[in-house]
């Protein structure tokens, strides 16, 4: 009997190593009296997974928000070859991870963990994406990243997500960015994480594997909407070689004000907002599209947990948005340079301008202009490359090349990190690419060649004033606002704001601060009034800006270009 049961263990423990690791996901979403959902359930069981006692058994990416949201309940790790329990304790970590690990090494690791996932409170501190776990109407919403635990592992998973719905209402669904092909194959656990969540009252929009879900109702058409994304996502698949015409967009309201986007596997979730005075135009609404389904091929791999590769992906989806929606002739001419200047001229005016990317990575989101520069050096980076590749290569080679070849990697499973980026740089370029990329790196200023764009447009150098809001921007935030530190003699000023000013929820975006011609528009209130202020955003500094034209062939010289309404650039 002794030798079966050593026997038995021993096959026990060949079979669990051989195995592939596997996550077995349950989800229950628990309800109040009103049959609204106020949490989410969670139970995983990790199976096979090769785990050093030195690293974290269990992580969970922690919104910056909070640090309160999840409740564990029970944690327990086992061997998988069947001995007894493994002392679990948490330790501390940076960027917001919460973390779990034994005390023990043990490299065949299973366990279970249960928790509930409260949904993120709706005293919001700044806008930051959509990845939360967040309640809309009687449903939930948020990605794998704001509210699962997962393995510190490099591995693929074998994954299986069930949902308990029994004490959900009647006409409950649920939808996730992942497909049921998806999870016939083991998948990362990216992957996982970027995976949106939605489940309540779900409307949708859909034509093949394409899909537009929502649960309240927002004030645009989403049969148009949806029709025009199906359409960009069509062509970009072209473009970027990808046969999967898989994508799903998810659409959440958002009770404070943020109307931003995320990008996730084959997704990307937006947000809209009551609070808003004023709504995008429809290139705006395009660009904004467009720039969040780059996201869903041009990725840099990275093992680091901040914002160290911001340039390359927010750079990246600034240049691929715009010059593709050219391409496809989505955007004419006068369209595509209004747009092209609006981001030269915000990286130029940026407060920001000399923040290091180290210095990015470490600040991100708590400062807007600090964590748009990542974005704005990015996008003056890939034009500039753009070209040099080009005239290198004497016109055989360009940048589409390098970053098809990264699209590819990633697909394929390959390496698609830093070094290969560089090394594909290297060898289109030379050596001199790393120079390069360490002054883009280190701030120094980037400034496309005067024929960065097409035959027949030019960059000029003029003169822009510094963007300057005229306080402090985080008193813009709910956990603030009232006015602070308001500077004596700004444009802000000028206008009538005044220090201690309580300033209301409702006004415009950030992002239309950037956009040439139009004024930041806030509302404050003062014994018990809503008084709107509005001004132009920009301090008196004039600063060394550049902007495209069109050329005039005919008579040699710069031609006269439209840059936006009531503002043009000879």
């Amino acid at each position: 009997m002794k030798f079966f049961r050593s026997f038995l263990a021993f096959c026990v423990h060949l079979f669990a190593a051989n195995c592939t690791p596997s996550l077995d996901i349950g989800l229950t979403p628990g309800y109040d009296s009103s049959g609204t959902a106020i949490y989410l359930d969670v139970s995983i069981f990790i199976g096979n997974v090769s785990y050093s006692g030195s690293s974290a058994f269990l992580r969970q990416i922690s919104r910056q928000d909070s640090e309160s949201e999840i409740e564990l309940e029970e944690i327990r790790q086992v061997s998988c070859s069947g001995g007894p329990p493994l002392r679990t304790q948490s330790i501390p970590s940076a960027y917001s991870f919460g973390r779990w690990k034994t005390s023990e090494v043990n490299e065949d690791t299973c366990g279970f963990v249960r928790y509930r996932a409260w949904p993120h409170s709706k005293n919001y501190s700044s806008c930051r994406g959509s990845n939360d776990l967040k309640s809309e109407g009687q449903g939930l919403s948020g990605s794998g990243m704001g509210f699962l635990k997962f393995p510190k592992s490099s591995a693929r998973y074998s994954t299986n997500i069930s949902w308990d719905l029994s004490k959900a209402p009647p006409d409950t669904k649920y939808v996730t960015s992942l497909s049921a092909e998806d999870l016939e194959t083991p998948i990362s656990l990216q992957t996982l994480l970027e995976t949106y969540f939605l489940i309540g009252n779900v409307h949708s929009y859909n034509k093949g594997d394409f899909g537009l879900y929502w649960i309240d109702e927002p004030p645009f058409s989403t049969s148009s909407l949806g029709a025009s994304i199906h359409s960009l996502y069509a062509q970009m698949s072209r473009f970027f070689h990808d046969p999967v015409q898989q994508y799903r967009v998810f659409v959440r309201h958002n009770e404070h004000f943020c109307e931003s986007g995320t990008g996730g596997y084959r997704s990307f979730t937006f947000g809209w907002s009551d609070l808003s005075l004023e709504r995008r135009s429809e290139n705006e609404v395009l660009w904004f599209i467009a720039h969040e389904m780059v996201h869903n091929w041009i990725r840099l791999e990275s093992a680091d947990e901040n914002f160290w590769n911001l340039w390359y992906l927010e750079g990246s989806a600034e240049y691929y948005s715009l010059i593709l929606l050219h391409r496809f002739e989505l955007f004419n001419d006068v369209e595509y340079l209004t747009a092209m200047n609006a981001r030269l001229s915000g990286y130029f005016t940026s407060p920001a301008l000399n923040c290091t990317n180290a210095e990015i990575a470490k600040i991100a989101w708590s400062d807007g202009h600090t964590h748009l520069m990542g974005y704005q050096r990015g996008f003056a980076y890939f034009v500039k490359l753009a070209t040099q590749i080009t005239r290198h290569s004497n016109g055989r080679h360009s940048l589409d090349d390098l970053i098809l070849d990264m699209v590819q990697r990633r697909l394929k499973g390959e390496a698609y990190d830093l070094l290969v980026w560089l090394s594909l740089l290297v060898r289109e370029l030379g050596f001199s690419a790393i120079e390069e990329y360490d002054s883009m790196a280190d701030a120094e200023l980037v400034v496309p060649q005067r024929d960065s764009l097409r035959p027949g447009f030019i960059l000029q150098e003029t003169t822009d004033e510094k963007f300057e809001l005229g306080f402090s921007e985080d008193s813009l935030g709910p956990g603030n606002g009232l006015v602070k530190n308001l500077k004596p003699g700004s444009r802000a000023a000028q206008a009538g704001v005044r220090e201690g000013d309580k300033i209301s929820p409702k006004r415009v975006g950030m992002w239309n601060t950037i956009v040439w011609n139009r004024n930041y528009t806030m509302i404050v209130v003062r014994d018990g009034e809503e008084v709107e202020m509005s001004w132009w955003p920009r301090s008196f500094e004039p600063v060394v800006s550049y902007q495209w034209s069109r050329y005039d062939n005919e008579h040699g010289k710069p031609g006269q270009l439209l840059l936006d309404e009531g503002m043009t650039l000879t």
